[in-house]
């Protein structure tokens, strides 16, 4: 469903195959479940989003490096799980540090 809306939005409302999607998922056994979908290109979900964005899609974690024509050129999704966003320890803020 989250894929045929992404598929919805960039061609219905924001009119364009680019951009950046940040997919966030509630534990670790569905990041895993999620992330093996969007890399394998045989997948319908990864399928979806490659007819969205002309065949141009990257997924990416939050550890991966990207730049600005990344997300210009491609559709991009960033793959984040809802723990790594909390704030409680310092361990955890290095999400936010500047690469």
């Amino acid at each position: 469903m989250a894929c045929h809306c992404i598929d919805l939005i960039q061609k219905t409302y924001l009119k364009k195959q680019t951009g950046l999607i940040l997919w966030v998922v509630p534990s670790t056994q569905i990041y895993r479940q999620t992330i093996l979908a969007l890399k394998d290109r045989e997948h319908p979900y990864r399928q979806i989003l490659d007819i969205s964005s002309g065949g141009r899609t990257l997924i990416k974690e939050k550890t991966e490096m990207f730049n600005r024509l990344d997300v210009e050129e491609n559709l991009m999704v960033l793959m984040l799980m809802l723990p790594s966003a909390n704030r409680q320890n310092r361990e955890i803020l290095k999400i936010f540090r500047d690469a």
